[in-house]
């Protein structure tokens, strides 16, 4: 009986981790689509971000930005 509740906890963290590492890839591959690394408008300031759209540059607001144009150089 021991071993059965045992076994259930080992499987319920293990899920548990299961569904964290999941969450996480997604999380990471939404990230991912955020374009204002490879756009000419991104002026990699501190204290503006982009010289377009400032509120929403690097942040999951800019995917699918109207504005993008890429960077001639990279």
């Amino acid at each position: 009986m021991l071993s059965f509740f045992a076994w259930s906890l080992v499987l319920g963290l293990a899920w548990h981790w299961a569904l964290g590492l999941r969450s996480l890839w997604q999380q990471s591959r939404r990230l991912h689509q955020i374009p204002c690394s490879q756009c000419r408008f991104l002026v990699n300031s501190p204290y503006l971000k982009c010289s377009v759209n400032p509120a929403a540059a690097l942040s999951e607001q800019a995917i699918g930005c109207r504005d993008y144009e890429p960077s001639p150089w990279g």
